[in-house]
């Protein structure tokens, strides 16, 4: 006789610890698991940092506080959306205009200390930063909502610091992990033009270059505003006397990723110099042999 299934149990899961008593570890894990379950809603929350990465990396810190003293209100808009999002509350149009002027405001001096002193940075924000969510959800004025936030954060700092940094590094992490990704796919790109190259090299007489390109500030702003630029240096490369055989934008230590012909190396020599010296790129450029050419002058 068939023995029956024993029914399965399942046990409710704890209640939530109060803000107080809650780890940082389940702050992190809560909010990523808000954030998953309204990932559509969330979104614009991550655009509006990587917005302001983008726009501050390879930066000197002076161009990096600029940034992000002109990002302030982003930042405080994004902070207010969250609290509405995971408190689901309604946010009048007055309670928007409060919060934003004095997340700004207390956003301002992190702005000035992260370049130089990031943890006191986070940490300022640590202690002003919840007046924020005081104005979206209990809808007070400017002073009180300043006031409600110091408050708040002097009741349990240790804690609101502790996520705050923890937070701060969770990004940094992120941030590098992604950087390794795209520096090794750029690598493979680099293989794959070597490799292209060396093909090309068998079926023409003249010689193959591996040209990589990286693009100043200027060159940035140069193909942002004319993107047909690229084209038009392609063919002032072949008016120098070389010719681009296969070209590719790669993700990584370089933009621009080029396999090109020269009869000689002071023709390959000349296009380098005459493209570096407008000042929109930096270039590097390597001879290529082909295997074929490398094991007959071995043996």
């Amino acid at each position: 006789m068939p023995r029956g299934r024993k029914p399965s149990t399942s046990r409710e899961l704890p209640p939530p610890l109060p803000p107080e008593r809650r780890t940082v570890g389940q702050a992190v894990a809560e909010a990523v698991r808000l954030y998953g379950a309204r990932f559509a809603k969330a979104l614009p929350l991550g655009l509006v940092v990587a917005t302001a990465n983008q726009l501050t990396v390879g930066r000197g810190r002076p161009a990096v506080t600029l940034v992000l003293l002109l990002a302030a209100p982003a930042f405080t808009l994004a902070f207010a959306y969250a609290t509405r999002l995971t408190l689901e509350v309604r946010t009048p149009p007055r309670s928007w205009l409060v919060a934003l002027v004095v997340g700004t405001l207390a956003f301002v001096p992190a702005a000035l200390l992260f370049p130089w002193f990031a943890l006191a940075s986070v940490l300022w924000l640590a202690l002003v930063g919840l007046s924020v969510p005081a104005a979206v959800v209990e809808g007070s004025g400017l002073m009180a909502s300043f006031r409600r936030g110091v408050e708040l954060a002097r009741a349990g700092y240790l804690h609101a610091a502790g996520a705050f940094v923890t937070f701060a590094v969770l990004f940094a992490l992120t941030r590098t992990a992604l950087a390794l990704v795209l520096r090794s796919q750029a690598d493979n790109t680099v293989r794959t033009a070597i490799f292209l190259g060396a093909e090309s090299e068998e079926r023409s007489e003249m010689p193959t270059y591996l040209m990589l390109t990286t693009l100043t500030e200027k060159g940035v702003q140069t193909l942002h505003a004319n993107p047909a630029r690229l084209r038009e240096v392609n063919r002032d490369v072949e008016e120098m006397g070389a010719k681009v055989l296969h070209q590719w934008a790669a993700l990584g230590a370089y933009d621009f990723v080029n396999v090109i012909e020269a009869p000689d190396d002071v023709t390959v020599a000349k296009v380098s110099l005459a493209l570096g010296a407008r000042g929109s790129a930096k270039l590097e450029s390597l001879p290529l042999i082909s295997v074929d050419e490398l094991l007959a002058t071995l043996s």
